[in-house]
């Protein structure tokens, strides 16, 4: 399930981005981080979490735009945030040593920034490292990976900070009034 938070109207995002945000504020599962009554604390604990994850993804190598907020800047299907969502979430999910989704979410809750993968080199780019291989690699299906459709988790909401749960689709989660998304 993927999570997220506004405090105002407008665009939001339900996004891996943002669950991991969420869980780095509370050192917990966001589901704890909801059952919280200091929402002024929780909020600045957020924007400090945001900041400190922003800054991991940057210094990970991945290509943050300049005015990127993980929970508010509006993209599509194949622009450049969509793409950096797409970049990262196949790096976590090739990471050797981490077997889900799920297991990504304790590291970072631990505080464990380090834990945030390396960003891929763009294809055609010589690393300096050994050639070889046997191009292997996809599913026994032949099918390499892909999106699988979606809701890309941008919402607006309405000046009560409701959310009417539409949006574009491109795999990244079904924004609701609750912040939540069963995509996990």
């Amino acid at each position: 399930m993927l999570h997220s938070y506004t405090g105002s109207a407008g665009t939001v995002n339900v996004t891996p981005f943002t669950d991991l945000i969420i869980t780095l504020s509370t050192s917990s599962t966001p589901e704890i981080w909801y059952q919280q009554d200091d929402y002024a604390s929780m909020t600045n604990n957020l924007d400090q979490a945001k900041n400190e994850f922003v800054q991991a993804l940057t210094q990970a190598g991945y290509s943050v735009p300049a005015d990127f907020d993980p929970f508010h800047s509006s993209f599509q299907i194949n622009d450049t945030i969509d793409k950096l969502l797409d970049v990262f979430f196949e790096a976590v999910r090739n990471l050797p040593n981490v077997a889900s989704y799920g297991e990504f979410v304790d590291l970072i809750s631990s505080g464990n920034l380090a834990a945030i993968p390396s960003a891929p080199l763009p294809s055609g780019t010589d690393d300096g490292g050994s050639g070889g291989g046997d191009g292997s690699g996809g599913d026994s299906s032949g099918d390499g990976g892909g999106g699988d459709g979606g809701d890309d988790g941008s919402n607006d909401a309405s000046d009560d900070g409701s959310s009417d749960g539409s949006g574009k689709g491109n795999g990244r989660g079904n924004g609701s009034n609750k912040g939540s998304d069963d995509d996990d």
